[in-house]
């Protein structure tokens, strides 16, 4: 949603830096995690980043997908063992 859709529509009034930093703060604020803040910020930019530049939205996704997933790991990487 946030490359597909607000990426693209802030890119006609921001132009394409404009809207990735508009559209990372809108991307950060959505996770409702205040701690988490500056980093999903900072996912978000290189998600947009990568979204412009590949001009397509699986690779962000598949970025997203790795990102949460080694998240995930690492969250309970030490109950499994």
């Amino acid at each position: 949603m946030f490359r597909g859709v607000v990426l693209s529509a802030l890119g006609q009034l921001w132009g394409i830096a404009g809207s990735i930093v508009i559209s990372s703060a809108i991307f950060a604020t959505y996770h409702f995690s205040l701690w988490m803040l500056v980093p999903t910020f900072v996912l978000g930019l290189a998600l947009g980043w990568l979204a412009e530049k590949t001009e397509g939205l699986w690779p962000p996704i598949a970025l997203h997908v790795l990102y949460n997933g080694l998240t995930v790991a690492i969250v309970f990487w030490p109950l499994s063992g």
